[in-house]
């Protein structure tokens, strides 16, 4: 959700898939995903939406997912380097909703030496999956060395 400083300006709920409301606010996500830009292209119907009535958008992503994307959108402390299958996850959900400032945020976190030296095929899968070619070549190579 937004911070808390920000909490009384939110205009949107995201709605995570295992029933988490996230409060934030449309320019955010508009200017980190081209996909939410258009999404709130679109004409909306204002009128009688109050504050319990927000806007939503249910998304398939888990609530731990999507808190993790957040946290590479809005301006606060990013949380510690997450798990291989919760990185999965944003990355394919940043990938699929072309957030360019989340995914450069995370892909770093691939090529963490521990996912290298005990999943090295699995962040191999998560590369070439999503297109990272760069990753994929490390991962390669690493694994040579193993």
């Amino acid at each position: 959700s937004a911070p808390p400083l920000l909490e009384d300006t939110v205009d949107v709920v995201l709605k995570s898939s295992d029933g988490v409301d996230f409060r934030v606010h449309k320019m955010f996500l508009a200017i980190a995903s081209t996909a939410f830009e258009s999404t709130f292209l679109l004409p909306s119907n204002p009128q009688g939406e109050t504050e319990s009535t927000l806007p939503s958008v249910s998304l398939v992503e888990i609530a731990e997912v999507i808190a993790l994307i957040l946290a590479y959108i809005y301006p606060i402390k990013r949380p510690s380097r997450p798990s291989l299958a919760l990185l999965k996850g944003a990355l394919r959900a940043a990938h699929k909703y072309d957030m360019q400032p989340v995914l450069s945020g995370l892909r770093p976190h691939l090529l963490h030496q521990d996912f290298l030296r005990y999943d090295p095929i699995g962040v191999y899968g998560i590369a070439s999956t999503l297109g990272f070619k760069e990753e994929a070549r490390v991962v390669y190579e690493s694994s040579l060395k193993l």
